[in-house]
């Protein structure tokens, strides 16, 4: 049976993003020149800027409140700053951000670009989002950069398959390839003890849900790898993986977000 409750609540996710952003915020100024390995094209710099402007444009949408439009919010954030200024707006973003979630309770509803949710859906979306960028800085700049929690990371692939992956239509993704259409692929936490299995369908469009159905491919990680590798900050080892591989690396070259 499916199941779509967070595996972390709305609390959790909060703190979550008060301790990643802490460590975003925390980089060195003499990294911001510096490539992110995972991502073509990017330096530390970006990461932080990109980061900041997220972070202001959710706060931007609780202010307003549920009749927000999120768009129009979007296209009317300025740019993050360059240089070494960037930390400094990342930090003034960040507390902003914790500012507005410190002002309403989470479960008030709240604006998204998948219809009406709550403050606590952005909490989550925003702390998954802080973590695989201030993963993205830390890549840069140190050797190892530091895991999250399981049970956190399996939050985190719980939302990237049931929030966005189904959203890849709405944001105009190109048709699913015959090389995946009508399959399935399970994504498999093997360091959490229970509901951490997840299976992505690939119909005219893409699902995802938290569900024990049967696939044509399993792709079995800890947590915080299969994290990594959902947003493709790693590539999809073959070891991971049984039954059909090149199913499992179509859905990967697919998903690209």
């Amino acid at each position: 049976m499916a199941s779509t409750a967070p595996l972390i609540d709305a609390e959790q996710s909060l703190r979550l993003l008060a301790e990643q952003g802490e460590l975003l915020a925390a980089t060195p100024e003499a990294a911001l020149g510096e490539p992110v390995p995972a991502v073509p094209g990017w330096t530390v710099e970006d990461v932080v800027r990109h980061t900041a402007r997220g972070d202001r444009w959710v706060a931007s949408i609780l202010r307003e409140g549920p009749e927000a439009d999120v768009g129009r919010l979007a296209r009317s954030l300025e740019s993050s700053p360059h240089g070494p200024e960037s930390l400094a707006n990342y930090r003034d973003s960040l507390d902003g951000l914790l500012a507005e979630f410190g002002r309403r309770d989470l479960a008030d509803p709240a604006a998204t670009f998948v219809g009406p949710r709550t403050a606590g859906w952005w909490a989550r979306r925003r702390a998954c989002e802080n973590v695989i960028h201030r993963h993205d800085a830390q890549s840069a700049h140190q050797s190892s950069p530091e895991p999250i929690e399981p049970i956190a990371a399996a939050d985190g692939v719980d939302e990237w398959a049931q929030v966005i992956v189904p959203s890849l239509g709405l944001r105009g993704k190109s048709p699913v390839p015959e090389a995946i259409s009508g399959k399935r692929l399970a994504l498999v936490a093997s360091d959490v003890v229970s509901g951490a299995r997840w299976t992505i369908s690939a119909g005219q469009t893409l699902d995802g849900s938290r569900s024990d159905e049967a696939a044509d491919a399993t792709a079995t990680l800890s947590a915080w790898e299969l994290f990594l590798t959902a947003w493709r900050r790693k590539p999809l080892a073959s070891p991971a993986v049984t039954g059909e591989s090149p199913v499992a690396q179509g859905f990967y070259d697919y998903i690209r977000i």
